[in-house]
């Protein structure tokens, strides 16, 4: 028997090769994956519970399921990030760490039923005397696909005030809602320290068009600003900064000549140069660039 996963269930295939979905995540949008629980186990006893991380791709909540007998069980579900999942070998207590965009990771004992979950640590207490802003989700459609958003508050938030705006482009970033960032002033694009700055940080979804990922992403930054722009009176619409690095950085410096909606840009390490990059070479493997040409991000 062998388990296998898509973008969204687990399968479990014996030898002969018919399977079966051992979840249902693709219709509610929940994405599974097995978890080991830190038991260095060589593999997976048939009969034994399967347990399974849980993350809700559209409300960004994280949990915790299990299979038994062929049947599935959602434990727990919480608008939360949730993970760091470690069994204790000799008793059914189970350890995982908790946090949100404005509560610095936990961690918390629960049985395998997940009931009664008990804090036993948490960090960064002394950010009780600081100013800390909040996360939100928003919801847009662009290039014909429904995308979302992280609209982070600035720490020291007053609706009577204008508030300038970072967009911070890679990809697909909504996933980080509830991710937890601390202060961190080595870091160009440390979305804490815009906040603290006195910054809303957005970090939009972008879907691309095939052949057209430029102008792609000038449809879907466009929307997603003005999305936010229309969710919170706050944001100051003249004073919207656009920021990536890499392939973020790219499309930052495509959408610097194509958008007016931006007053401002910094672009990392941006692509430009894309017929000499084909054949560069990346110091840390010593490989060229065409595999990403064909497969990914060129």
């Amino acid at each position: 028997m062998v388990f296998l996963r898509d973008a969204f269930d687990v399968f479990a295939v014996p030898m002969t090769g018919e399977g079966t979905r051992v979840t249902q995540g693709r219709k509610e949008a929940v994405r599974s994956a097995i978890l080991d629980l830190g038991l260095d186990e060589d593999g997976i006893r048939v009969g034994d519970p399967l347990y399974l991380s849980l993350f809700n791709t559209k409300t960004k909540a994280s949990g915790i399921g299990v299979v038994e007998s062929g049947a599935f069980k959602q434990l727990a579900m919480e608008d939360a990030q949730i993970g760091g999942f470690v069994k204790s070998k000799d008793t059914d207590r189970l350890l995982f760490r908790m946090s949100r965009f404005d509560q610095s990771p936990s961690l918390l004992l629960t049985n395998l039923r997940f009931e009664q979950a008990k804090p036993l640590a948490a960090t960064n207490p002394q950010q009780k005397d600081y100013h800390w802003g909040k996360s939100e989700l928003l919801h847009y459609k662009a290039t014909g696909r429904d995308l979302q958003a992280t609209l982070i508050y600035p720490a020291d938030y007053d609706p009577n005030l204008q508030y300038p705006m970072v967009v911070y482009i890679y990809e697909r970033l909504s996933d980080g809602l509830h991710s937890y960032i601390a202060p961190n002033h080595t870091s160009p694009y440390n979305q804490q320290h815009f906040s603290q700055a006195g910054y809303f940080v957005l970090m939009p979804d972008i879907a691309y068009r095939d052949r057209n990922p430029g102008l792609s992403a000038v449809e879907c930054l466009e929307t997603a600003v003005g999305t936010a722009l229309r969710h919170n009176r706050a944001i100051d619409g003249k004073r919207v900064g656009l920021t990536g690095h890499s392939w973020g950085g790219y499309q930052t410096v495509f959408v610097a000549m194509k958008s007016k909606m931006f007053h401002c840009f910094v672009a990392g390490a941006p692509l430009t140069e894309l017929t000499r990059m084909y054949n560069s070479f990346y110091w840390t493997w010593g490989q060229t660039n065409p595999v990403i040409y064909a497969s990914s991000q060129g």
